[in-house]
Parts: structure tokens; C-alpha cells; sequence
């Protein structure tokens, strides 16, 4: 179904679902004496192998590499899908290093192309973020990829991490910006030393700081204050 061209969003929500659920398995329950789990999900699968004996060792690779492709794919005709694989992909499990390394690239990198430190954020978590088709495509990968980052697991040693955070709080979605305080705030209590250092021009006055006291979005003013209470009490 992820090599046809389907784009009705009903069934990809599902096919993006089930794959997503595979990749969240951690292997240990659920296997059939031949490898296979007995679930629903692995009987869509079956026709991988003639036998019928599917496993994790089989599948996880092939949903991961074209998961992968379509997270880090810039064809705008298929922008649905390059959300819908970005979620998907980051519900993998991050106990293998290899593969927490392999998201974190994935993420850092679409972080890095969807930065818009000079616009000005839009105020009101139902503001529209610009009418052009551009900053709406923009808007809903800041929105996706820092939904992806607070799903990965809490890395406070990392500066690459905490730069990629504290890059979320001048996002113009205003939700991105809700996710980016959450991570940060996260990280001030274990380590605000580093915080308060990387927020920087962030809370000089006209900063992005000051800008989410205006949101609508009262979870993203609770973790500001969650922010401001770990790096006071430093």
C-alpha cells in the first residue's frame, strides 16, 4: 500500500497506524512459534513470506527505511504522507541505539529546514500561520517534527538536542512552540544551567518568550512557568 498512490487520507491514517503499531511492538510477547504475532497487523503481512512466517527481523527493516525516505522526502505532492511517516516512524522502539540515532538525524534534520527565527510569530493557537501554501506546509512540519522530538527520549547531555528545543520556541505554530517548552522544561529541571544559557536572546525583552504570554494555548504559558520556576530556583 506505501508503493502505491493512494493519497485518500482515510485509509493512509490507517495504514500509517498499523505500521506505527508494529514499530512500537517490543518483540518480547505475542510471537507465534514460526516468528510471526498472531495479531491482525502480522496477518496483513503474510504475503511477505510464502509460508506465512513473518517476523520483526523480516518486516521492521523494510517499514523503517520507507518510513525513513517518505519523513525525509520534500515533494510537496506528498506532504500528508511525509507527516504521517515522520509520526509512524518515531513510535519505533529507541532501544537500539542505531536506530535513536538514525530518528534523531531524521528530526534534527527537518528541524534545521523548517527554522523561521526571522518571521514573527503568529498569535493564538487558531491564528492561520500565513496564507500561502509554503508557510502552511512549513507550519505543519515545525508542528510534526517537534511532536517527533518530545517523543524521543529526554537526551539533557546532548546540546544538539537542547538547540533543536529552544529553536521550537520562535516556531510560528503556535502547538510546535507548546511541544519545544515541554521538552525544555523537561530539561531545566535536570540541567538549568544549560537552559538558561541556550534560551538567551529568547528572553530579552521582545523575545519569543514574552510572545507566548499572548497564546491562547494555556498549556504552552504552564510550561513556561514550569521554565522559569527550574531555572529561578538554580
Amino acid at each position: 500500500m506505501l508503493h502505491q498512490q493512494c493519497e485518500d487520507r482515510n485509509v493512509l491514517r490507517y495504514v500509517y497506524y498499523y505500521l506505527a503499531r508494529i514499530l512500537s511492538d517490543n518483540g518480547s510477547q505475542g510471537l507465534s512459534a514460526a516468528g510471526g504475532i498472531p495479531t491482525p497487523n502480522w496477518d496483513a503481512l503474510a504475503d511477505i513470506d510464502v509460508a506465512g512466517g513473518v517476523t520483526r527481523a523480516d518486516v521492521v527493516p523494510r517499514i523503517v527505511d520507507q518510513l525513513s525516505a517518505e519523513s525525509t522526502s520534500d515533494d510537496v505532492e506528498f506532504h500528508a504522507r511525509r507527516l504521517a511517516a515522520l509520526k509512524a516512524l518515531t513510535s519505533s522502539s529507541t532501544s537500539s541505539s542505531e536506530m535513536l540515532e538514525k530518528l534523531s538525524e531524521i528530526v534534527f534534520g527537518i528541524l534545521e529546514k523548517v527554522a523561521d527565527t526571522k518571521q514573527k510569530r503568529k498569535k493564538g493557537i487558531f491564528t492561520k500561520q500565513g496564507g500561502d501554501k509554503e508557510s502552511i506546509l512549513r507550519s505543519n512540519l515545525q508542528y510534526a517534527s517537534l511532536s517527533a522530538l518530545r517523543r524521543l527520549p529526554l537526551d539533557p547531555g546532548n546540546p544538539a538536542f537542547l538547540h533543536r528545543a529552544v529553536q521550537g520556541i520562535e516556531f510560528s505554530d503556535p502547538v510546535a512552540v507548546r511541544h519545544a517548552l515541554s521538552i525544555i522544561s523537561e530539561i531545566a529541571v535536570r540541567d538549568p544551567y544549560s537552559v538558561a544559557m541556550a534560551l538567551g536572546k529568547n528572553a530579552q525583552p521582545g523575545g519569543a518568550l514574552q510572545d507566548i504570554l499572548h497564546l491562547h494555548d494555556v498549556l504552552a504559558r504552564v510550561y513556561l512557568a514550569k521554565l522559569c520556576h527550574s531555572i529561578s530556583r538554580a
